[in-house]
C-alpha cells in the first residue's frame, strides 16, 4: 500500500519464502541463536553435529520443544536473563531437569544445548532448558515462558526480533504467545523507579513507525504500536504489585546521548539546556512521550508484521527533566532493576492462572508469588 509518496506500509505476516524453502527440504539458518531448520535432521547428540555454531533442528523437534509456549520476555543483558529465570520458574512451578541445577546451564561452554542433551535428551518441553547457542544471546526457557537477551540498541534488538519470529512460526506457536520488552529508560515526567508500560513506540522524527529504507528512494513503514490488552494487563499487574505506572508513547532512537536528546556524552551537544528543556516539555505535553529508549520501535513493529502480540515493561532509572546523569546508588539501581520483571512475572502469573495453567496465588507486598 503506497503511503505519502515515496512511503510504503508494509505488509504483515512471516516471510513465508522461507517457509516454502524449509518445507521444500533445504536448510534454513538463525545464525544468532546457533539454530538451523531441516526437515530430517537428526536428533543432535554431540557437538560434532553441530554445522560451525549452529545446532541443526528438525521443525518437528522445535515444536515439540516450544509447543506449550505462551510467552516471550526480552531484555537488554543476559544478567537479566539468568536473575529472572529462577524467579520465574519458582513463581510456575518449572524445576531444572533431573540432575541439574540452573548454574549448570549457564557454565562458560557457549553452547547452551548441551545441557539440554544431557541427561533427558533433546527433545522435551517443560523445566528449565537454554535454546542454542549462548554466545550471542542468553535464551532461556522455563515451562511456557522464553527468556531471552536481545542485546542494545537497533541492530541488536532486529536480529533478535527477526530471527524470534521466525523461530515462533517455524514452531506453529507465534499466534499463541505474547512478546514481552523487559527494560529501563530515561523517564519523562516519571520519578525514578517508576513503571512504564507501552501503547505505542515513535521514531526520532516522532512518528509512530520503523522506517526501512527501500534503496529506491523510499522507506517502508512498521508500525509500532503495542498490543492494546497486553499493556492493559501489564498496567493492571503494576497496580496489583503496588507500584506507580505510567503508560503513554515511548521515544525509541538508535543511540543513547545525542539522539534522546543528551547534553552528558563524550562530543560536544549542540543542545543548550534551555532548548533541551524545550524539547522535553514538547515531547511530554504535546506527543504524550513518556520514556526514552533504544529498542522498543524495532521490537514492537517487527512483532506486529509478524503477527505477535507485543507489548514493553520498563523502569525510569533517570527522570529527565532534572538531568541526564544516573547518579541513583548501586542499591537503588539493582531494586529498579527488579521492578519491571516483577510487574511482568505478576501478569504472566496471572494469565496463566486464568487460563488452568497454574494455580492462582494470592500476590505479597514483597512481589513474590505466596
Amino acid at each position: 500500500m503506497r503511503f505519502d509518496g515515496g512511503s510504503y506500509i508494509t505488509p504483515k505476516g512471516v516471510n513465508q519464502d522461507v517457509l516454502d524453502e524449509i518445507a521444500a527440504g533445504k536448510e534454513h539458518f538463525l545464525y544468532h541463536f546457533g539454530i538451523g531448520i531441516k526437515i530430517g535432521a537428526p536428533i543432535i547428540r554431540d557437538v560434532r553435529d553441530m554445522i560451525g555454531k549452529v545446532f541443526l533442528i528438525d521443525p518437528s523437534q522445535l515444536r515439540d520443544m516450544l509447543g506449550d509456549l505462551r510467552f516471550v520476555v526480552g531484555c537488554g543483558k543476559p544478567n537479566r536473563v539468568r536473575k529472572f529465570a529462577p524467579q520465574v520458574a519458582e513463581a510456575i512451578g518449572a524445576k531444572p531437569p533431573s540432575g541439574w541445577a540452573f548454574r549448570d546451564m549457564l557454565q562458560s561452554t557457549a553452547f547452551g544445548l548441551m545441557p539440554m542433551i544431557k541427561p533427558d535428551g533433546f527433545v522435551s518441553t517443560g523445566g528449565w532448558r537454554p535454546i542454542g547457542d549462548m554466545g550471542r544471546y542468553t535464551t532461556i526457557k522455563c515451562g511456557p515462558i522464553l527468556i531471552s537477551s536481545h542485546g542494545m540498541g537497533f541492530g541488536s534488538a532486529e536480529i533478535w526480533i527477526e530471527e524470534m519470529a521466525m523461530l515462533l512460526h517455524i514452531a506453529g506457536v507465534h499466534d499463541q504467545v505474547e512478546l514481552i520488552r523487559l527494560g529501563t529508560g530515561g523517564g519523562v515526567d516519571m520519578k525514578k523507579g517508576e513503571i512504564f508500560i507501552a501503547k505505542q513506540a515513535v521514531n526520532q522524527d516522532l512518528m509512530p513507525y520503523h522506517y526501512v529504507n527501500t534503496g529506491e528512494g523510499g522507506v517502508y513503514l512498521y508500525d509500532a504500536s503495542a498490543s492494546p490488552e497486553i499493556t492493559a494487563g501489564l498496567i493492571a499487574a503494576a497496580r496489583r504489585v503496588g507500584f506507580i505506572v505510567h503508560s503513554g508513547a515511548v521515544l525509541s532512537v538508535d543511540g543513547f546521548y545525542g539522539p534522546q536528546f543528551r547534553r552528558d556524552g563524550g562530543t560536544a551537544s549542540p543542545l543548550v539546556p534551555e532548548e533541551q528543556m524545550r524539547i522535553l516539555a514538547k515531547l511530554r505535553d504535546e506527543l504524550g512521550i513518556k520514556m526514552m529508549e533504544m529498542e522498543a520501535l524495532v521490537i514492537l513493529s517487527r512483532a506486529k508484521a509478524a503477527g505477535i502480540a507485543s507489548s514493553l515493561c520498563n523502569v525510569a532509572i533517570v527522570t529527565r527533566e532534572q538531568g541526564d546523569q544516573i547518579d541513583s546508588k548501586p542499591h537503588e539501581l539493582a531494586d529498579f532493576d527488579t521492578r519491571p520483571a516483577t510487574v511482568i512475572q505478576e501478569y504472566m502469573r496471572g494469565r496463566l492462572a486464568e487460563e488452568g495453567a497454574i494455580p492462582w496465588r494470592r500476590h505479597n507486598p514483597l512481589g513474590r508469588a505466596a
